[in-house]
């Protein structure tokens, strides 16, 4: 006898029955429908049935139950590759996010997090061919101003939305992507932008009592790596020590360039590796406590900053990164800076460089005086010194432009 249950785990069904030989056995069926997993029951029931009556199914030679497994397999595949005409917004979701094998984990709870945000809108029932473009507008309005969420969470879940409904068109089961037209491009929020001085980083540095996270936070600080995907799942043989490099392995970029990159073992940051290698106790690894603890290292790192006497800045991984490379690109081409971080120019200019007080205090510094509009005058030719006065405004300009260039007495920098 065959049955489906839930499977909790995995959040679909699963079908349960014997095997000939008297042992219980399931097979998962995924995040399919209830009529869906009837309809695999059936086949599965009936692969049984065939095997213990050694007899031929649908015309076919005996059937052993795992060429039924194989069938089953690709009976899924076939009704993953061929989506419901006009399904209801639940059903399509599910279609989409089962097809997206590619992509990776997190990713996918993103997805999942957009697509909560659609049925908590619209509705699981509701069908996709009556979702509108003024629907798709509502629904942007709706999370910025009853949900509440920040705005770079609303362009997020829009682009989402569009990839969702774009597949819908692409599969012909819409006419055409209510979403096309909202806004979803990436937005920064220089608000959330923090500098960590040294001071600060030293601070925190001297209060963290494990070597490892010590080096995490530095490598986050002092070599702009990305705290999760990156610093804590460096190797002993991404570390070149006689060329004073590092090789960086960045899942979060991998679709674009591969995700593989040097960065220099900056002055900075080397004590704190050196700390770590002397003590190593994993040939592989460089991180053994802080990678399998199960910490957040936000979090971690977030209440270290309290403990050494400081208000916690937003961010506290990103606005790491963040400082170091404005401190490099004050030093380095952006070009190059960019290629240390994992990223383009234009995202390096659009969410990670910053403005520091630096910068105008040393602008303040090299700026030079002004000269008057006496002291132009001065300088300009005797004839034309008669004639200024009848002479065009737009003359003038143009001439004290001119005369600006030159080094006038008494103002040239020694």
């Amino acid at each position: 006898m065959t049955k489906i249950i839930r499977d909790g785990y995995h959040r679909g069904w699963m079908v349960q029955f014997t095997q000939p030989e008297g042992k219980p056995a399931v097979i998962r069926l995924g995040t399919v429908l209830k009529h869906q997993a009837e309809e695999m029951r059936g086949v599965i029931e009936g692969i049984v049935t065939s095997y213990e009556a050694e007899t031929a199914a649908d015309g076919r030679d005996s059937i052993t139950l795992e060429s039924g497994r194989e069938d089953i397999e690709r009976a899924r595949l076939a009704e993953i590759n061929t989506p419901m005409t006009t399904p209801t917004l639940s059903q399509w979701l599910d279609w989409y996010l089962r097809s997206r094998t590619d992509i990776k984990p997190q990713s996918k709870l993103h997805y999942e997090a957009a697509g909560r945000e659609l049925i908590r809108f619209f509705g699981g029932s509701a069908r996709i061919d009556h979702i509108s473009s003024l629907d798709a507008e509502t629904f942007r309005t709706w999370m910025k101003t009853v949900r509440g969420l920040a705005e770079v969470t609303v362009s997020m879940n829009c682009r989402r939305a569009k990839q969702f409904f774009r597949a819908a068109v692409n599969q012909e089961a819409l006419a055409e992507n209510p979403f096309e037209d909202i806004p979803c491009t990436a937005v920064a929020n220089p608000r959330r932008l923090y500098f960590v001085t040294r001071e600060e980083a030293k601070a925190v540095l001297e209060v963290i009592p494990n070597a490892e996270w010590r080096l995490v936070f530095a490598l986050c600080r002092y070599g702009g790596l990305r705290c999760r995907s990156e610093a804590t799942k460096l190797k002993w043989e991404n570390i070149d020590w006689a060329r004073s490099r590092l090789t960086v392995h960045g899942t979060k970029v991998q679709r674009h360039d591969g995700g593989v990159r040097q960065v220099p073992i900056f002055p900075e940051l080397l004590p704190y590796l050196q700390a770590v290698y002397q003590q190593a106790k994993d040939p592989e690894y460089v991180f053994t406590g802080s990678r399998r603890s199960g910490k957040n290292p936000s979090s971690y790192l977030r209440y270290q900053v309290i403990r050494a006497g400081l208000k916690p800045w937003p961010r506290i991984t990103q606005n790491l990164r963040s400082t170091r490379e404005t401190e490099l690109a004050d030093d380095y081409p952006l070009h190059v800076v960019a290629a240390w971080m994992g990223h383009s120019r234009r995202v390096a200019t659009k969410h990670y460089l910053q403005i520091t007080e630096s910068h105008y205090e040393r602008a303040a510094k090299e700026t030079r005086p002004c000269p008057s509009t006496s002291q132009l005058a001065a300088n300009l030719p005797d004839g034309l010194t008669r004639c200024w006065a009848k002479l065009p405004e737009h003359a003038k300009t143009a001439i004290l432009d001119l005369v600006s260039a030159t080094p006038i007495p008494g103002t040239e920098k020694r």
